[in-house]
Formats: C-alpha cells, sequence, structure tokens
C-alpha cells in the first residue's frame, strides 16, 4: 500500500503526463511511477492499481508492462492527474492558470518567470512576472504592447482586475514562425506582465483564455 500510494501521489500532483524523452524530469517521475507501482504489484495483485495510467506511463516510457492479468483495478472513473488541467500559480495578490504539462524554466536568466512544453511538443512559450507600486495605483506601461508589428489590442475586466492584451503579426526568427501576444493586468497596486509564444496559427482564443484565467487571490 506505501509504494501504490507514493505512485498514486506522483500520478496526481507531479506527473506531466509527457513523455519521458521531453526531459530529465519527466523521465525521473515517470520511471518513479513506473518502479513503485510494479514493486506494490509485485508485493500484492489485489490492491486495487491505477492500470489506466500504469499503461499511459508505461508507454510515455517506452517501458514494457508487466502482466496484469488478475490485478485489481481501480474504477475507471477515479479521476487522477491535476496536471491533466490547468495548474496556478500565485504571484503578489494574483494567481495565473497554466496547463499542466509545462514546465518551469530553471536555466532562464531573463528577469520574468519561463514556463514551457517544448518545441516538439506544443511549441508554447509563457513568460510573466509582477511589479508592486507602493502607494500608488498600478497603470499599464505603453512600452509593453510595443514587442512587434500591427499589435490588435484589446482591453477587458477579469472581475476586479482590469486588463489589456495585444496581438501581433506573425514573425519569423531562427527560422521559424511566432505568433505573440503581450498582456498587463492590473489589480489594486499590482501589475501582471505576461507574454506568450505560439508555434501555430490559430491560437489567439487559447492564449487570450489563459489571461482572463487569471484570479485575484488577497
Amino acid at each position: 500500500m506505501f509504494y501504490r500510494n507514493s505512485a498514486m501521489v506522483l500520478l496526481h500532483q507531479f506527473c506531466y503526463y509527457m513523455p519521458s524523452g521531453r526531459s530529465g524530469q519527466d523521465e525521473k517521475i515517470n520511471r518513479e511511477i513506473i518502479e513503485l507501482l510494479e514493486r506494490a504489484l509485485s508485493m500484492d495483485r489485489k490492491l486495487p492499481f491505477p492500470k489506466k495510467e500504469y499503461l499511459e506511463v508505461c508507454s510515455l516510457d517506452g517501458h514494457i508492462p508487466v502482466d496484469l492479468e488478475g490485478v485489481t483495478f481501480l474504477p475507471e472513473d477515479v479521476m487522477i492527474g491535476c496536471r491533466k488541467h490547468l495548474v496556478y500559480r500565485k504571484i503578489g495578490n494574483m494567481s495565473f492558470g497554466l496547463p499542466g504539462n509545462f514546465l518551469y524554466d530553471e536555466s532562464y536568466n531573463g528577469s520574468m518567470d519561463h514556463y514551457y512544453d517544448g518545441e516538439d511538443y506544443g511549441g508554447h512559450d509563457y513568460y510573466v512576472y509582477a511589479a508592486v507600486f507602493e502607494g500608488r495605483k498600478a497603470e499599464f506601461k505603453n512600452q509593453w504592447f510595443e514587442q512587434g508589428k500591427g499589435p490588435e489590442i484589446m482591453d477587458f475586466d477579469i472581475g476586479k482586475a482590469v486588463a489589456r492584451a495585444a496581438f501581433y503579426e506573425p514573425e519569423e526568427r531562427d527560422g521559424e514562425i511566432l505568433y505573440g501576444m503581450s498582456a498587463q493586468v492590473l489589480y489594486k497596486e499590482q501589475r501582471m506582465n505576461i507574454n506568450i509564444i505560439s508555434r501555430k496559427q490559430g491560437e489567439k482564443d487559447w492564449a487570450l483564455g489563459l489571461i482572463k484565467n487569471i484570479k485575484i487571490t488577497e
């Protein structure tokens, strides 16, 4: 039960459900889950077992599953894997939602936090940072919306916050076409600054949806 439950924690909270070949982090988590589940299975084949998730992670890792004949399985409708949905991270008094399979780029040296899914696995980049203006209300910074050509700018509300987003014309860079958007969200003294880059056409609504999912968390 200990080994099964340890694997369940990884499956529910930490597994990105992405191929092991994407990153060392994916490989480590996928293989640890497989090892824990197979150890539990070797000790008790009657313990309810997450068959669907086990087979999925085996496929992601290129691992040949062990024989599951006679094993007791968890019900198919049991929901496992919070990273199959949006995952929220907090900065100041706002939380922003990211696809759960996005990795945090620990090697990025810029002033913003960088999250990504990998060029071969979606091709998205999400950059974010927040500024706080003590003693005065945050305002839009116009230069933020001048990062590309022909910006299409829109203003809208997100609950108690106000937001502005700019969508730029496609830009060729390093042999690939990039679709960029910039956004700022203001609430009281805080301004959240976001850049989103896509490598596929037609993802404007997807990027805008991420901005509109920002939540006030005071």
